[in-house]
């Protein structure tokens, strides 16, 4: 801080093992304030075994921010952390392969991540800034939020399953290779949301034929279009909950809430809940358009 200088130049791997009790446990580097440096030159891996993001799974830490630096220009490889780049730092993210198991919050400054391949279980916030994704293919149970007009490029993207997508403020989020989807519950009470809110928001899924619910107890997957936003699923021609699994409480709910809001199902054919009877346990599917809001179907 305020100038200093950590220099770990030759360490090539920050691990926080999966040994012993792993519960809120964490590495956090962070280089703040002009003239204050961290020497990561060699690093090529930073994992944290347990870094999920709840209060148990903290994530360790990798943050420059108010002209601090870090160094780690060979760094491939990230998992179980949370890397905040807000454009006020210096650390080099072009070389980055692989961001597992994490949060990747952007904002400030545009973003190149041109190497990454994968962002398995990541959830990435991107607020006001472009950030370049143009090697990814695989999203799977990760979440992107896009707020502000920020923007990604997923146009590689071809493994969504389980993975949540959250659209804001005018902005828009394609993914042009994605065709079909999978809710993939890994457990009971798991809910998976696909959302488009504010005017001239727009999730475009326009390639997805398939769309599928979770197989465990209570799997929800919402299907939301709200406040002028739009879910485009034009060729879609299927919303299955199928007979798999523990088939109690599960739903897929559609919703459009007020005016301009639209959920785009223009080629469905079929839309099934294996076990939607109107119990407490045989809970049904939802379809509504409410406010304003529209469904073409």
């Amino acid at each position: 801080m305020a100038g200093g200088e950590v220099d770990l130049r030759n360490a090539t791997s920050l691990l926080d093992p999966a040994d012993g009790d792993t519960r809120r446990r964490s590495i956090q580097v962070t280089a703040e304030h002009t003239g204050s440096v961290i020497d990561l030159s060699a690093l090529v891996d930073f994992t944290d075994a347990l870094g999920t993001g709840t209060s148990d799974g903290q994530y360790s830490v990798l943050a420059a921010r108010l002209g601090g630096t870090i160094l780690m220009g060979s760094l491939t490889d990230l998992g179980g952390v949370s890397l905040t780049h807000d454009g006020t730092g210096t650390m080099a993210l072009a070389q980055i392969a692989s961001f597992v198991g994490g949060e990747g919050v952007f904002s400030g400054l545009d973003v190149a991540l041109p190497a990454l391949t994968t962002g398995h279980d990541t959830d990435f916030i991107i607020e006001g800034v472009d950030v370049d994704f143009s090697g990814l293919t695989d999203l799977g149970y990760g979440s992107v939020l896009l707020r502000n007009g920020g923007t990604a490029n997923l146009g590689l993207v071809t493994d969504i399953d389980g993975a949540q997508f959250f659209v804001y403020d005018g902005s828009t989020l394609s993914l042009p290779l994605a065709t079909s989807y999978d809710m993939a519950s890994t457990g009971s009470y798991q809910t998976r949301t696909l959302r488009a809110e504010g005017v001239g928001s727009l999730l475009d899924l326009s390639n997805l034929t398939l769309v599928t619910n979770g197989t465990h107890l209570d799997a929800d997957l919402l299907i939301q279009a709200g406040a002028g936003g739009e879910v485009d699923l034009r060729t879609a021609t299927s919303l299955l909950d199928p007979a798999d699994g523990d088939t109690r409480r599960r739903s897929i709910q559609v919703t459009a809430e007020h005016t301009g809001s639209v959920i785009d199902l223009s080629a469905l054919v079929h839309f099934t809940d294996a076990f939607g009877t109107g119990t407490s346990d045989g809970q049904y599917s939802v379809l509504a358009a409410r406010l304003g809001g529209t469904i073409l179907m």
